[in-house]
């Protein structure tokens, strides 16, 4: 089995902080799970002084195998389009290895898939906001 995580928004910057974007797994909805990361991007350098700029994530997650060490593959793709004509984009997967290694997670529980992202540098102005999210089910 698997999913397709797709989320559409805008990100916002000051100053040229680093921000990683992630697809967790929570046994309790809104509570982050550093041990429940499905996906998740490198730290990826953003622009100083962005506003409103689009971006997009897109993540298969498949199940490979079940019971209480469960295993998850993922890879998908993170995308900033900071103008009209250029292109930021990183790879949001279950590793940073190539070939991708699985995340290890019980399949015996109910999980919330939610979003999570970190900022280098703190402030007010860096900032995501998801306008559309789906996750769906697939196979």
């Amino acid at each position: 089995k698997s999913l397709l995580v797709k989320a559409h928004g805008i990100i916002s910057t000051t100053g040229t902080p680093n921000f990683s974007m992630a697809v967790t797994a929570n046994t309790t909805q809104g509570t982050y799970n550093s041990s429940g990361i499905l996906a998740t991007t490198a730290a990826t350098a953003k622009g100083s002084g962005e506003t409103n700029v689009p971006c997009e994530l897109e993540v298969i997650i498949t199940c490979a195998t079940t019971g209480g060490s469960g295993t998850f593959l993922a890879d998908g793709i993170w995308k900033v389009y900071p103008t009209g004509t250029s292109l930021i984009a990183a790879r949001c997967s279950s590793s940073t290895a190539n070939p991708n290694t699985a995340l290890t997670l019980s399949t015996e529980s109910a999980y919330y898939v939610e979003l999570a992202g970190t900022w280098s540098a703190s402030s007010s102005s860096n900032a995501v906001q998801v306008y559309n999210l789906a996750v769906l089910g697939l196979n």
